[in-house]
């Protein structure tokens, strides 16, 4: 006949809810530190990416101001100005020297 006594001290002898308890605790804690330190990189990334993106956002806007300041500043009605308050004046009656083939490497003045 089986004895049921026998049976259940070793089934306590192999298997010990002290140790499972203990391995339960240790494989809980190593995962809440693991879940901690992936929450706070998560954060921080998070945080970066923010950073970066207001950045980019304010480099941006930056770049916009930097081509119409570009845009004015090449303008027709800018350069006018600025010629005349240099004191520069138009030219008016263009007169162009063409020389011949044969004498291209020689200009005369009358």
């Amino acid at each position: 006949m089986i004895n049921i006594r026998n049976i259940k001290n070793k089934f306590n002898y192999k298997f010990s809810f002290s140790v499972v308890n203990n391995l339960l605790f240790i494989l809980i804690l190593v995962l809440s530190v693991f879940y901690v330190t992936t929450i706070n990189d998560l954060a921080v990334k998070g945080y970066a990416m923010q950073v970066f993106q207001k950045d980019l956002k304010e480099l941006k806007e930056e770049k916009n101001d930097l081509e119409l300041r570009v845009a004015f500043l090449r303008s027709y009605n800018y350069l006018d100005d600025k010629i005349n308050l240099s004191g520069y004046v138009a030219s008016s009656n263009v007169e162009y020297i063409i020389l011949s083939s044969q004498e291209s490497d020689i200009v005369a003045r009358k």
